[in-house]
């Protein structure tokens, strides 16, 4: 999920349509906010129905085969549950991740979260680069925001042309 925007920014508008994001920053106007997600396909609810769904069935042939005389089977059963709940443990130890960008006047406000882990840099705008480069024509992008000789990457969440609209995005409302 992307949430973006930017009052009395008409360009980006159009943009904000083709990604299909939602969210406009009411608090003061030329204010510029843009949030991204993950996108997480399945639920809470879903991971545990396809963990389940996977679970069981493995579990009940490898018993059956146990039954049978295979009992090495079981070991090599209870290998693949575990390894499947930790899939998903990790998976769910990113659910709140996000990245946000705010710039509320001659303020540059960076936050982000990886797991467990909040950062936040707060930048006068004047001293401010947003950059995008990409190896390749429009491939393989990395957008990156630098200042005081700190330079962070973000935009994780977003294609390439997601990156290099983002970048521009930001780049204009840096300038005002």
């Amino acid at each position: 999920m992307v949430l973006f925007g930017a009052i009395s920014h008409p360009p980006l508008g159009s943009f904000m349509e083709a990604c299909g994001v939602a969210g406009v920053n009411q608090e003061a106007p030329g204010d510029y906010v843009f949030i991204s997600r993950p996108n997480r396909s399945l639920s809470p609810r879903q991971q545990g129905l396809v963990f389940w769904s996977v679970a069981l069935p493995s579990m009940a042939i490898a018993s059956v085969f146990a039954g049978l005389g295979y009992w090495l089977v079981l070991p090599f059963a209870g290998l693949e549950i575990g390894l499947l709940a930790w899939a998903f443990q990790s998976l769910r130890a990113h659910d709140g991740d996000y990245e946000s960008i705010m710039i509320q006047g001659p303020r540059l406000i960076l936050e982000w979260r990886d797991a467990d882990r909040i950062d936040r840099r707060e930048w006068n705008t004047h001293w401010t680069q947003a950059e995008c480069v990409c190896e390749h024509h429009e491939h393989k992008c990395r957008f990156c925001v630098k200042s005081h000789g700190e330079a962070i990457e973000l935009g994780r969440y977003l294609d390439d042309q997601g990156r290099i609209k983002l970048a521009q995005a930001v780049r204009a409302n840096l300038s005002r």
